[in-house]
């Protein structure tokens, strides 16, 4: 079972987006190292956060950094760019970096409403028909594939090349039945949304099946992991990561911004504790030790299908992302040594 990452270059407090992007290179490496399968690289604007706003840059940066685990994108959000802007850019990574390149893609905004407009949004590229309309055209584009008499049939990709593996992201039974009819390899975000998580994987298979597409589909699940040595310690680390981001939050409501001492204070009350615990339960996390989290994967492969686990993590610095991704691999590996 490949087990992968997300990692949406989280920005903590006290840190610049340059310490921030080192930090997702060196998760990337050890990640490498510990035998994960991807790494992908979420899109995020305006976000106060993440410094994920060009995961084209990121891939590249990471994939630099890197040599075998495969590195993509988890997503790049279509209605945001053109196809073609998006096709010269994987283009380009797959002639710098060879077959290990992903494009994962979503159609959420990645930010709010102002933010989008901004960035060039195309009015009705959100819409169901103007998403697959766009899908369609950048699948033209990477594999000069194209529907009869379609307009941009003939525009030439530079730079040209063999087109990457791509994926459809989601977080609804809808689209996990779009990738299904398109025939594409499909990523359920349940970190996102963790009730419909088994509806989604049933309506991809059943989809993928009714169309009947030549290669089986792959299905793969992302689900928030905060692991550590003991259950109590993994619930410590999600809570201070939860706390910045409460505290950050409420901060903003009040119309100020809260330093770095303020976000980091060790000290909270059961009120702040309980609002953190409640909204990680909300969105399925698995907190737990090594053989807790690895017990947890493996129900959610055995009731979804899943052909591949990616986690996303809720840690802010480097150090607390690796003791995550080491502790889930050592937990892996010790139920995998178990004879069944």
């Amino acid at each position: 079972m490949p087990v992968s990452i997300l990692d949406a270059a989280p920005l903590g407090p006290g840190m610049g987006a340059a310490s921030a992007i080192a930090a997702t290179v060196q998760v990337g490496q050890f990640a490498e190292a510990a035998g994960y399968h991807r790494v992908w690289l979420a899109e995020h604007h305006a976000a106060p956060h993440n410094v994920c706003s060009q995961p084209a840059i990121l891939i590249a940066l990471v994939a630099a950094r890197t040599s075998t685990i495969r590195v993509g994108s988890g997503g790049v959000m279509l209605p945001n760019h053109s196809p073609l802007s998006v096709a010269e850019q994987f283009h380009t990574l797959v002639a710098i970096h060879g077959a290990r390149i992903d494009l994962g893609l979503g159609r959420a905004g990645g930010s709010d409403p102002r933010t989008l407009t901004a960035l060039g949004r195309r009015p009705g590229a959100d819409t169901d028909e103007g998403f697959t309309a766009d899908l369609v055209e950048l699948t033209g584009f990477l594999s000069g594939e194209w529907p009869e008499g379609h307009p941009s049939n003939g525009i030439r990709v530079s730079p040209s090349g063999p087109p990457p593996p791509m994926f459809l992201l989601g977080s609804s039974v809808r689209s996990a039945r779009r990738a299904g009819q398109l025939g594409l390899d499909f990523a359920y975000a349940r970190h996102l949304a963790p009730d419909a998580a088994l509806q989604a994987a049933d309506e991809y298979r059943a989809a993928y099946a009714a169309a009947g597409h030549a290669r089986p589909g792959r299905l793969i699940m992302t689900i928030g992991v905060v692991c550590a040595d003991t259950s109590e310690a993994a619930d410590e680390a999600a809570l201070r990561s939860g706390l910045i981001r409460l505290r950050a939050a409420g901060a903003r409501a009040e119309g100020r911004t809260a330093d770095s001492a303020e976000l980091l204070d060790p000290r909270c009350t059961e009120a702040e504790r309980a609002k953190v615990m409640h909204s990680y339960a909300a969105s399925g996390f698995l907190i737990d030790d090594a053989e807790g989290v690895a017990a947890g994967l493996a129900e959610l492969v055995d009731s979804t299908g899943a052909d591949e686990i990616m986690l996303a993590s809720a840690e802010f610095d480097a150090a607390d992302r690796i003791r995550t991704l080491d502790a889930v691999a050592e937990g892996l590996a010790q139920r995998s040594a178990v004879p069944a």
